[in-house]
């Protein structure tokens, strides 16, 4: 997996759990030429929101994000797919493959329930569940308007 500066099917974005025993430092989002379209449409019903200051989030069931544990075995030093974004860096293109990541390694809890939060100042973050624990984990928000 190679950190990229031009836009590309897969985005790195730090993730975290709730869970005591589970690791998770990253996902992978998977941006379809569809799914960026659907995603914007969907943040384009947020003006429905503007007068109604006890607004929060529109929520979707989307799974089109995978959790890590962040452990890359082929990297070298500290081995974390997190060392591939910069110091305040929450997300990056990233250039993988499905074969690559098939080869990472992912929480031991079976994630379900996937779930897609776009908040009013046109931000979202994923967030699932564990299947048997009901332990929870989310990535770090990210600005729709920036995925190209």
């Amino acid at each position: 997996m190679q950190k990229v500066q031009h836009a590309t099917d897969y985005v790195l974005i730090n993730a975290d759990s709730d869970s005591l025993w589970d690791l998770c430092s990253v996902a992978i989002i998977y941006l379809s030429a569809d799914w960026k379209n659907l995603l914007r449409a969907r943040a384009n019903l947020l003006p429905l929101f503007s007068g109604d200051h006890s607004f929060y989030s529109i929520t979707y069931w989307d799974n089109h994000v995978v959790f890590f544990d962040g452990i890359d075995e082929e990297l070298e030093g500290d081995q974390s797919l997190r060392n591939l974004l910069d110091d305040g860096e929450t997300w990056a293109y990233v250039e993988t493959n499905e074969d690559e990541l098939s080869k990472l390694a992912r929480p031991k809890n079976k994630i379900r329930t996937f779930q897609l939060r776009i908040y009013q100042n046109r931000t979202a973050s994923f967030q699932a569940w564990g299947e048997h624990t009901g332990e929870k984990f989310h990535t770090e928000p990210f600005n729709i308007d920036d995925l190209q």
